[in-house]
């Protein structure tokens, strides 16, 4: 029984921390974490996105938030979490 307990518990703490519920990759700016966090912890419709790109060999980011609005559009912000563009399709 104290076996059975045992596995239990480490089982129930490696599902805690291996939780990840952003699903954010290892090496992300810590600036961009804050930013998906607050963007995305509100969003309520599933499809919001971050898509890395080198521009200029720099690194920049667009970020889409999953709103569908006739009017919407992405920003496009580099790796110190500037804001470089806000791109309309």
């Amino acid at each position: 029984m104290k076996n059975l307990f045992t596995i239990l518990l480490l089982l129930f703490a490696f599902m805690i921390i291996s939780c990840n519920h952003n699903n954010i990759e290892k090496g992300t700016p810590k600036c961009l974490k804050k930013e998906i966090n607050k963007r995305f912890d509100k969003n309520s419709s599933g499809n919001a996105k971050v898509t890395e790109y080198l521009f200029q060999n720099k690194t920049v980011y667009v970020i889409d938030d999953g709103k569908q609005m006739p009017d919407g559009g992405f920003d496009v912000i580099d790796e110190k979490c500037k804001t470089l563009v806000f791109w309309v399709e």
